[in-house]
């Protein structure tokens, strides 16, 4: 009976045959360890999540945009029209050259 005791402990891993001291100073590094993992998951996840809303805003931002652009493209064509612009130089006073004013030059 004594021999399977002897094998017992020597199947057992080494921490656990450490002195009183040395299975404390183990213990303390596994739970540091440990502490430190979560840390660091919890911070990685954070820097994740704080992505995901900088990625949330910037998409609403360009979505937003982009309808800016399409009504300034409206915008822009309607006051590029024939029409408006002559409007706009009968008002000023603008009128069209008689016959005799129009010189046409041969190239």
């Amino acid at each position: 009976m004594n021999a399977i005791k002897q094998a017992r402990v020597v199947a057992l891993p080494t921490y656990l045959s450490l002195p009183g001291m040395g299975r404390w100073v183990f213990r303390a590094a596994v739970l540091l360890f440990c502490l430190a993992s979560t840390l660091l998951l919890t911070a990685v996840r954070l820097e994740i999540t704080r992505h995901r809303y900088e990625l949330s805003d910037l998409h609403r931002q360009r979505e937003t945009l982009a309808a800016e652009v399409a009504r300034l493209e409206v915008e822009a064509g309607a006051l590029a029209s024939p029409r408006r612009i002559e409007e706009k130089a009968r008002a000023a006073g603008f009128v069209y050259p008689d016959r005799e004013s129009i010189v046409v030059l041969d190239e």
